[in-house]
């Protein structure tokens, strides 16, 4: 039932973007359990700081974070999901993972999220 959920959120995400949004050519995919007791308004309050950090180097959020309510099927493990977009995954990452602003999070996040559990996917807005 949740990915069922899940694929329908990304899906109904995806054609309610602004048409400004795609004037981007990727979008991420971040499907990130988190650790046990912690919360997702501690994910939240992460993204809320770590966000400007980002746009820097080009990455926005396509949508508001998304809690996960249900999986319908399969072994994803999650409890938020987020949408993002930009231009270059590549120079976004490159950026995002030099920056010392952003590098002060880094213990933060280790302590929400299961990273070595999380699913992260680049892809590609394609012409018909």
């Amino acid at each position: 039932m949740l990915r069922k959920t899940l694929l329908t959120t990304v899906l109904v995400a995806f054609n309610s973007l602004p048409l400004s949004a795609l004037a981007e050519d990727f979008l991420i995919l971040d499907i990130l359990p988190l650790h046990h007791g912690r919360t997702s308004a501690e994910a939240q309050a992460y993204f809320t700081d770590v966000e400007p950090i980002f746009a820097r180097y080009g990455l926005t959020r396509s949508d508001q974070p998304l809690q996960v309510v249900d999986i319908v099927r399969g072994t994803i493990d999650a409890q938020v999901v987020n949408l993002w977009q930009t231009d270059d995954p590549q120079k976004a990452f490159n950026g995002i993972f030099s920056d010392e602003d952003y590098l002060q999070y880094v213990a933060t996040r280790d302590k929400i999220f299961n990273l070595e559990r999380a699913t992260i996917m680049v892809t590609e807005r394609k012409e018909g």
